[in-house]
């Protein structure tokens, strides 16, 4: 119950007048900075699940502020969550998380704005470890992606060779990279010209 009339205390200090008010406003409950955290990297993933729909979490501490997180679930994004709605969601393009919900409301506030393009500069100039580390976790499945394509035809069919295997994995991990390479270009554009 407590838990209930804060998030209700949360939402209605969002939506009031006053929101942007330091003493008064939203952030005297809320946690801006999982707030940020949160939008930039489900922004980044494109994430069909993150505006409030399934598997969004938040957390609070006894006597603390509402935290969004954690980030979770991430099966329809990076460009696989194909449509819902008549939407497609593959495209690198497009804000998603921007224009939902609580985030509409906070993208109002220039302080939340600024927090935003602070960090996603800081994931965008620092990309390449996610692409290194992409190629590190990819090369471990690597070994692997035969017989699991032989179980499963994922790929491409259950009796291809193991060079047909492996060239459609490696295909699926650099559509990946390119994917998020797109998307990151993208969002400098427009994050950075709010």
């Amino acid at each position: 119950m407590r838990y209930c009339l804060e998030l209700n205390t949360s939402e209605s200090a969002l939506y009031a007048d006053n929101f942007t008010d330091l003493d008064e406003g939203y952030r005297k409950y809320m946690d801006i900075y999982s707030f940020v955290e949160y939008y930039v990297i489900h922004e980044i993933a494109k994430s069909l699940d993150a505006p409030f729909y399934t598997s969004c979490y938040m957390n609070m501490s006894r006597n603390g502020k509402l935290k969004m997180g954690p980030v979770w679930d991430f099966d329809l994004s990076f460009g696989n969550s194909g449509s819902a709605g008549g939407k497609t969601f593959d495209n690198p393009q497009g804000f998603y998380i921007k224009n939902q919900y609580w985030y509409i409301r906070l993208f109002e506030d220039p302080s939340f704005v600024d927090l935003v393009k602070t960090r996603f500069n800081d994931y965008y100039e620092g990309r390449q470890a996610i692409y290194d580390m992409i190629d590190s976790e990819s090369a471990i499945i690597k070994k692997h992606i035969l017989e699991d394509n032989k179980l499963w035809g994922r790929l491409c069919s259950k009796n291809s060779s193991e060079e047909t295997v492996q060239q459609a994995y490696q295909k699926e991990v650099d559509a990946l990279k390119d994917w998020i390479e797109t998307r990151f270009i993208w969002l400098h554009a427009q994050i950075n010209g709010l």
